[in-house]
């Protein structure tokens, strides 16, 4: 979800909590305010894995909220990234630019794991999924 906002949306909030409780993966951008506000909705959300952006060296953006405490503070690549409008090259910044590339990443796990299953009894197992890329996160 590339996208965020601050007000209560009752409408967003269930479909996000249905969508959870479906066992589906979430991915949404943290926020680009900085460190003047924290993370928006839906990325504040349980159960919904929040994601900073980077340099193409790991170095955390400017619009990224600050880190929470006593959960995950994940992040990737979303700062300059190199964008194609109207046949034009250009470089985008933005959370909303890393939650692509961490539901590529995510994806492309997800894909790995379960090939490397083929034939177990385990074939599907999407917790076992989500923290084999993701790792441990607070509910």
């Amino acid at each position: 979800m590339s996208f965020g906002f601050e007000d209560e949306n009752d409408v967003i909030d269930a479909a996000v909590d249905n969508t959870v409780n479906a066992g589906k993966l979430i991915i949404a951008a943290a926020s680009n305010n900085g460190s003047l506000s924290g993370r928006a909705r839906p990325a504040r959300k349980d159960g919904v894995i929040c994601i900073h952006a980077t340099d193409g060296k790991g170095n955390k953006g400017g619009m990224n909220p600050s880190p929470q405490s006593k959960t995950d503070n994940f992040a990737t690549i979303g700062v300059a990234v190199p964008c194609k409008w109207k046949g034009k090259d250009m470089w985008k910044s933005g959370t909303s630019f890393a939650v692509p590339i961490a539901a590529g990443f995510a994806a492309g796990s997800r894909g790995i794991d379960a090939i490397s299953r083929l034939g177990s009894s385990r074939f599907c197992d999407k917790n076992r999924a989500r923290r084999s890329f993701f790792g441990r996160w607070q509910r």
